[in-house]
């Protein structure tokens, strides 16, 4: 048999596999590779809200499931794919800076709150109280009919998240973070902070 001119016969395919064999098996494990990423990322979908823990408390698997399903009912599909998507994204710290992995949660911490797309936080008492000194938080007085400026809630306080398995003694607070100067004049971080806003009223909603 010919291909572009030449004869491959059997003689062809053992000087080949001699010469070449591990440039075809290097060549198979990048094709299956790329193949792999394709379908991963084709499997991905864009979140319409990130809700962002920072804390030394565990959720698993279940809680962010369960948490994602019973909140999508309440926000806008924002980039317009025709899918609802809440996405919970924990960073766990621990209470003792011993570990690289502990320092380098604490660096992914930083660098999430200065330029991330999360902006309806869950936080431990301590991380919470840090952020409002520096004015990172809305006042969502107007959304819970408060009647004086609130920047965070218990979140034991919220039905949703008691049933969801937030302790009484979890000291997790809740919290909107601000738009900056130059995100208020982005439409999609405008609107991912409407739909936390969204979650927020439906968390603390009085049946």
């Amino acid at each position: 048999m010919k291909v572009f001119g030449k004869q491959i016969d059997k003689q062809w395919f053992e000087n080949y596999w001699y010469y070449y064999k591990k440039h075809t098996f290097v060549g198979i494990f990048i094709l299956f590779i790329i193949s792999y990423t394709a379908v991963e990322c084709s499997k991905n979908v864009d979140p319409d809200v990130s809700v962002l823990y920072i804390g030394s408390t565990y959720f698993d698997n279940e809680f962010a499931d369960k948490l994602e399903q019973r909140l999508s009912d309440c926000i806008e599909d924002i980039n317009n794919d025709g899918v609802i998507k809440v996405q919970f994204s924990p960073i766990f710290i621990s209470d003792e800076m011993k570990s690289e992995q502990d320092f380098a949660m604490q660096q992914k911490m930083q660098l999430e709150v200065a330029v991330g797309d999360s902006y309806l936080y869950l936080l431990d008492k301590k991380y919470y109280e840090s952020y409002a000194k520096q004015d990172l938080f809305v006042d969502i007085s107007p959304y819970i009919d408060a009647n004086e400026p609130t920047y965070g809630l218990d979140a034991y306080d919220s039905p949703i998240l008691q049933e969801l398995g937030i302790k009484n003694d979890s000291q997790i607070y809740v919290a909107i973070r601000v738009l900056t100067q130059g995100d208020e004049k982005k439409q999609k971080k405008t609107a991912n902070q409407v739909n936390a806003i969204n979650i927020i009223k439906e968390l603390y909603k009085n049946d």
